[in-house]
């Protein structure tokens, strides 16, 4: 038998064990469930998958952002960047 995790019933008080997994699986789905006196309770807001997600969107959109400014840079760069002498050279023989 695995360990149990003590919850407390908000509405009465009374603590009950629940497994690991079954946590995880409440909290991923949301799903109502009930102390042992019959109270309802379940959990709200995001799920832990849900803000990794939410966190890799924001860091993804940023990648972007931050690769197109980057690409910017670099052409604004070859744009300003001085010829060498020998650049100079080949440019003059054409």
């Amino acid at each position: 038998m695995s360990d149990l995790i003590t919850i407390y019933c908000p509405t009465c008080g009374i603590p009950f064990g629940i497994t690991p997994d079954w946590r995880l699986r409440l909290r991923e789905c949301r799903n109502t469930f009930y102390c042992p006196s019959g109270h309802a309770q379940s959990y709200r807001g995001e799920s832990e998958i849900e803000q990794l997600r939410r966190v890799l969107r924001v860091e993804s959109e940023r990648v972007g952002e931050l690769t197109i400014k980057l690409l910017d840079a670099e052409n604004k760069l070859k744009k300003c960047k001085p010829q060498t002498k020998a650049q100079s050279k080949k440019r003059g023989k054409k």
